[in-house]
């Protein structure tokens, strides 16, 4: 054979594992992180099959109680959220996760609605009815918490107090604002599964859940985020913003998470190095399963808690 062939049939193969690789980039990115992605309908299946059974959450509770429709504009999109009025200036901002709906925080909804909060449940971006396109793990979706803590603070007043709480990539986001110069407001944060690196979850869930090496997919998605998403995934860092922040945190975490490790939450809280900061690390619980494993518990750790800051 020519050494002009063996350089083209070398060339040629060197060329296809490039574009294999760039196409599996491409279409980790689209079935995963767009708006009614393949990913996320089969999550949301799974998930919505399990609920009352292995997490406890009762969605007919928000039929229940007498709830309004609140926007706010974002950009060229509307966003709309759910809130609970309640005769108090106490407010409890929850914080739905990746592929989630607000009725999923029914349980923690339930716990700050019977203790005199009025709630707040805000649609994430590409979330529900929500028209963006592309989920952002909380690189933008930090920044719309930060417009609606400051319509609710329009709503009820000046001397209102806030408390931020989210599950899994919703207490990551209310995490990201850590760091921001957030109005003073805002007393406190909980966080229950949070990841603190967006990078590193992706690069966990691909190896534990996809079983695929990372390092093949991973860079070719997050170039993909950069040019669509308009964001670096290695920028959305949750343990940096709480390392800056002066807001107390309380972190929920299970140790048999299998979708973020409870290593996360460790580690976050070991930076912190703050007495007004709080862990509870549930033995046996996996993903947002603290609830239910602690049940009275749970309520009365969160309260504690929330009642030291939130007056």
């Amino acid at each position: 054979m020519e050494t002009l062939e063996i350089v083209l049939i070398v060339l040629a193969a060197v060329c296809g594992i490039f574009l294999l690789w760039v196409l599996a980039g491409f279409i980790a990115f689209l079935i995963s992180f767009r708006k009614n992605s393949i990913v996320g309908k089969m999550i949301n299946k799974k998930f919505r099959s399990q609920l009352k059974q292995e997490y406890a959450i009762d969605y007919d509770w928000w039929e229940q109680v007498d709830n309004e429709k609140i926007t706010i504009q974002v950009g060229k999109e509307e966003q709309s959220g759910i809130l609970l009025r309640r005769p108090t200036n106490k407010i409890a901002i929850v914080v739905h996760g990746i592929f989630g709906v607000h009725k999923d925080l029914a349980p923690q909804a339930k716990i700050f609605y019977d203790n005199n909060f009025n709630v707040f449940a805000p649609t994430l971006r590409a979330h529900d009815d929500d028209k963006s396109k592309y989920i952002s793990m909380g690189f933008y979706e930090k920044d719309d918490l930060v417009l609606w803590i400051g319509k609710l603070i329009e709503i009820f007043g000046e001397e209102c107090q806030i408390v931020l709480f989210g599950i899994s990539m919703g207490a990551a986001t209310c995490l990201l604002c850590a760091n921001k110069n957030l109005q003073k407001n805002v007393k406190c944060i909980v966080s229950d599964s949070a990841f603190s690196s967006a990078y590193d979850e992706l690069k966990y869930l691909i190896k534990t859940r996809g079983h695929f090496p990372s390092f093949f997919v991973l860079p070719v998605m997050n170039f993909f985020f950069k040019v669509f998403g308009k964001f670096d995934l290695k920028k959305v860092l949750p343990i940096e913003s709480v390392k800056t922040s002066n807001l107390p945190i309380l972190f929920f975490h299970g140790t048999n998470d299998v979708f973020v490790p409870c290593l996360m939450t460790e580690k976050m809280f070991e930076s912190l190095n703050r007495n007004d900061c709080e862990k509870v690390i549930v033995s046996g619980a996996g993903h947002i399963q603290s609830y239910k494993y602690l049940g009275a518990n749970y309520e009365k750790k969160l309260l504690e808690f929330v009642n030291k800051w939130v007056k």
